[in-house]
């Protein structure tokens, strides 16, 4: 009322047998009147409270496996990462990155494939799988790359997710057991 701004808040009400979330709204009417609103509110916050818990097992899984998930918007171009990505190339957090980011970190043997890739999501907008070498500042990695182009209902691309696994574990474990294998053989 003394400022005469409109004001707006989210507040929980737990009382009386209730836990519900309501959003209040008040703006000043006339010299000495306020008009205030309540709206109920709890369903988006239990929305909100359920995408954040999915965002956590996401993250705790993506930490276990040791993959990123990804999604690049064909009319746009965005690509969003998740942190599991950003971990896997090493980068900070949020920083912006764009498909060629394959190219900038691919082995000079590996190229090609980055290319690969890099023209899947930029120009043909279809499903692959691929497996790269890329280098970061923790030294190399073997990553399987695989996406889904995600079609709209009259069948356009709109949309391309993909997941990027880190396998340097694995195939490290193969090189070794040939290895053992080689020895054995002499």
């Amino acid at each position: 009322m003394e400022t005469s701004e409109p004001m707006t808040m989210e507040v929980l009400y737990e009382g009386e047998g209730f836990r519900n979330w309501f959003m209040i709204s008040a703006v000043r009417y006339g010299e000495n009147k306020l008009v205030a609103t309540a709206e109920d509110i709890t369903e988006r916050k239990k929305a909100e409270e359920e995408v954040q818990k999915n965002l956590t097992v996401l993250k705790q899984a993506e930490d276990i496996a040791a993959i990123g998930s990804w999604e690049y918007h064909v009319s746009t171009g965005r690509f969003n990462w998740s942190d599991g990505m950003y971990r896997l190339f090493d980068l900070p957090v949020g920083s912006l990155v764009q498909p060629d980011v394959y190219l900038h970190h691919a082995i000079e043997e590996d190229r090609s494939i980055a290319k690969r890739i890099f023209k899947n999501l930029q120009k043909l907008h279809q499903s692959f799988e691929e497996q790269i070498r890329i280098k970061t500042g923790n030294g190399v990695h073997d990553l399987k790359v695989k996406a889904t182009a995600v079609q709209d209902e009259k069948g356009t691309v709109q949309r391309i997710v993909g997941v990027d696994m880190d396998l340097t574990e694995i195939v490290q474990a193969q090189e070794q057991l040939e290895q053992s294998r080689h020895w054995l053989e002499e």
